[in-house]
């Protein structure tokens, strides 16, 4: 739905490209994604030219298969900056980036129904081993907290920017009259053999 929506914008903003378009589109979406690790690993940023170089070689195959605009570059931009905000988010400690990271999760939920198993990255604050405090400094709670109840806290916040983004989507759906017609949809898919 997610794909379609982005698409339709694109084909209405755009200048008329005819079937060049798309293909601009695609092109676009590939280099956007490729800066998401550039700007997620700060071992990247000390050698900026070569690495960005590096990256988009790395996303070359992409280019040389087929880079038109389809639901699997959607759903794989929004998976690569969910995980690049989600390790600038727990390095840097900021909530509002592992939030933004579940809104993407689900953004690529939405362009592709697949990539719901990109929810599974919901553990990676469980790996991520650090002292940090789940209260802000400013709060005068200067204690520090278990690893894992920081995790836990890590993991909410971006369930709660999943949940924010999927019924935020069924809302529009609901309003639109379109959330019936997807529901049913998405029942044929599961259970059509």
């Amino acid at each position: 739905v997610l794909t379609y929506f982005i698409g339709g914008l694109w084909w209405r903003l755009s200048p008329p490209l005819g079937l060049f378009g798309p293909h601009l589109l695609g092109a676009l979406i590939v280099v956007a994604g490729s800066f998401a690790p550039f700007y997620a690993l700060r071992e990247l940023r000390e050698h900026p030219v070569i690495s960005l170089l590096a990256i988009l070689a790395g996303q070359s195959f992409l280019i040389r298969i087929n880079v038109t605009f389809n639901y699997d570059l959607v759903s794989f931009f929004f998976q690569y900056w969910a995980v690049a905000f989600m390790l600038r988010g727990m390095e840097r400690r900021k909530e509002s980036l592992l939030f933004l990271a579940g809104c993407l999760i689900a953004g690529a939920s939405l362009a592709r129904i697949p990539s719901i198993l990109s929810l599974g990255f919901v553990v990676l604050p469980l790996t991520w081993k650090d002292d940090a405090s789940p209260f802000p400094r400013s709060m005068g709670k200067d204690k520090k907290t278990s690893s894992r109840t920081v995790a836990v806290k890590r993991m909410a916040l971006f369930l709660a920017g999943f949940a924010t983004v999927c019924l935020s989507a069924a809302g529009i759906g609901l309003a639109s009259g379109v959330l019936n017609n997807y529901l049913h949809g998405l029942v044929e898919l599961f259970t059509s053999s």
